[in-house]
Parts: C-alpha cells; structure tokens; sequence
C-alpha cells in the first residue's frame, strides 16, 4: 500500500513539476543591496562545557516586509568529526507557490584561505515529509553537497527567500528566538517594515529590547546578542511549555484583530451554500434536527478521509466545502468548515 501511494505522489510531483518550473530552481545571486554586512569572529570558541560537533559564529537573519524579502546569512565552526558529519549538507526550503530561493554564497574559511563552495547549478527536490500524515504542502528543498570538509573549517553561506504567502495579506508575524539548542557566538535580527507601520512586541524569558530607527528604506528594529549558551530544555517539563527566550512580533495589537482576518477566509459565498443545500438534500432526512445533526457528524467523520493538500494560500485557507464534499477529501480545517456549513 506504502509503495502504491508513493508512486501515486511522484505522479502528483511530476505535475506539480511542469506547473510550477519556474520557480522550482533555485537561483544564484548577488545578495540584495539593503542587507546591512555583518561579519563573524573566526578565533570564537564556545565557552567550557559548550562544547558540540560545531560552534555557530553568526545566526545573521533581515527580513525586508516591503520588499518580501527574506534573507539568511550562516556561519559556523566544525570542531569535531561527528559534526563534519552532520553539518557538511546545506539545505534549503522554500515554497514554490509563492516564493523564490536565491542563494548568495557558499564558502569554506581553512585558516587564511576563502574557498569558493557555490555549485553551477542547486539540486531541488519535493521531500513531503509530513506524507505519512496525508499531508502534502508542495514545499521543495534546494540540496547542496560540500566536499573536501574538514574538522576546523568554518562554513559560511546565505541566501533570500523571495516572496510571502499571499493568506497574510501584508500583515507581519513572526517569533525571533534568542535562544538554541547550541551555543553561538552572535545574533544579528533585522526587521524592516513601512515607516506607517509600527510592530507590537511580546517577550517570553527574554528582555533583548531592539534598536528602532527609521531610514529610508522604513522603521527598522534590530536585535544583537553576543556569547549565548546552549538552551537544553528540562525533560520533564510539559510540551506545551516553551522555555525558549523570544520575542513575537506583530502589526496586530489584539487578537480580536486576528480573528477578524481569520473569519474572512472561512467565509462560504450563497451561491456555494445554496450547492451544498441541494447535495445536503439528497443524502440527509433533515426532518429531526437530532437526527440530522449526528448523520451530517457521521458523514464529515467516516465519509470525508483525512488528506491534506496545504500549498500557498491553503496553508490556512479551506478549500470550498463543495469542492471538500465532491472530492471526498480534507485536512482538518476543509472538514471543520464543511461540517459547519452542512
């Protein structure tokens, strides 16, 4: 059945493939000209009892809201061969539905020499890894395999991700951690949103407040943070409890403004509820509510399998719930709104 399914997809990717190969490649190119340069200490250790497979010099990450651009910028120690090991693949994700991955540079720093990594062309590939949950977001991987990496080499690499799913409708939400499950040296954050927009700011464990300016690219916040210990979590804490420093950042100063964004994409027109009505007709006794209430549970449950398809826009939106009853199919939110339309 596995190898069924499996053959099933690749047919599903090849399609994906010929729709979208514009954007399945991913590009080489110069960074953009807004990122701010920052550059790392080479001579930096961890501190004693930080020590791993490799020590991060620079987590360096500037997000352009205006211009929907994204762009990383990574460097790290390789201090043992466990960590030649683990850390020699670069890899990538992006969507294909609404981004493009462009990759900047690949180095390898060897004491006083810069070796040139960027390959002639990137290797992208669709791994799904949320198939076995019949999820499927159409995301790719962009794949670089180094050679010649050796314990002590530094690597050094960045990249943009151009592009924002089209579901947020320009408003900003993101959650800037200060803390990992490794040691680094420096953390460089970098917000740059419109100068009319001002983002609201909540802390968990952590109180790294940021430096505002306004330039002419917009009002920019930056975060900076030097020598950070390795964040290992207690086991026995509860999941749901995240002991990470953070902050979130977001244009929306309530929830209520969150839901009132949400609510429009669960909105059925009249025209499909009067098509749902006549499906509803022919299927369900709607003469006892009782009665009619625990079949339309039953049907949604038994009869609507559990498969999701969540690129771009789907990542939160649900599909029409007529398109949900023909097709037989839905992840939990396309099940949620038909239930509720039925």
């Amino acid at each position: 059945m596995r190898s069924l399914r499996l053959a099933l997809f690749s047919l599903t990717s090849l399609t994906t493939s010929l729709l979208h190969g514009q954007n399945r490649n991913a590009l080489i190119e110069k960074a953009p000209a807004w990122v701010t340069d920052v550059t790392f200490n080479a001579d930096a250790l961890p501190s004693v009892g930080q020590e791993a497979g490799f020590y991060a010099l620079l987590i360096d990450e500037q997000e352009n809201i205006p211009r929907e651009e994204n762009y990383v910028h990574i460097a790290y120690k390789l201090l043992t061969a466990e960590g030649v090991q683990a850390m020699s693949d670069l890899t990538f994700d992006f969507d294909p539905a609404y981004q493009q991955l462009k990759v900047h540079s690949v180095r390898i720093h060897r004491g006083k020499m810069v070796i040139d990594k960027m390959p002639f062309s990137i290797q992208t590939i669709q791994r799904e890894q949320s198939m076995d949950r019949y999820l499927y977001d159409g995301s790719l991987t962009a794949i670089i395999n180094l050679t010649d990496v050796r314990v002590g080499d530094i690597i050094e690499y960045s990249f943009t991700r151009k592009g924002v799913n089209p579901v947020y409708e320009g408003h900003v939400g993101r959650k800037i951690y200060f803390s990992y499950g490794f040691a680094y040296d420096q953390l460089y954050e970098r917000i740059i949103v419109p100068q009319s927009l001002s983002l609201d700011l909540e802390y968990r464990n952590a109180d790294v407040k940021p430096d505002i300016k306004t330039t002419n690219a917009g009002r920019e916040y930056i975060w900076s943070r030097s020598r950070a210990n390795a964040f290992l979590p207690d086991e026995n804490l509860p999941d749901w409890y995240d002991g990470n420093q953070y902050v979130m950042a977001s244009d929306y100063d309530s929830w209520a403004k969150v839901a009132t964004w949400a609510t429009r994409h669960f909105q059925v027109p009249d025209s499909e509820r009067r098509v749902l009505k006549k499906h509803i007709a022919e299927i369900f006794e709607t003469g006892d509510k009782r009665k009619f209430t625990l079949d339309a549970i039953r049907f949604v449950q038994d009869e609507v399998r559990y498969l999701g398809f969540e690129a771009g826009l789907n990542s939160h939106k649900p599909h029409s719930p007529v398109k949900v009853f023909d097709q037989r199919f839905g992840d939990c939110k396309d099940k949620s709104l038909l239930l509720c339309s039925i």
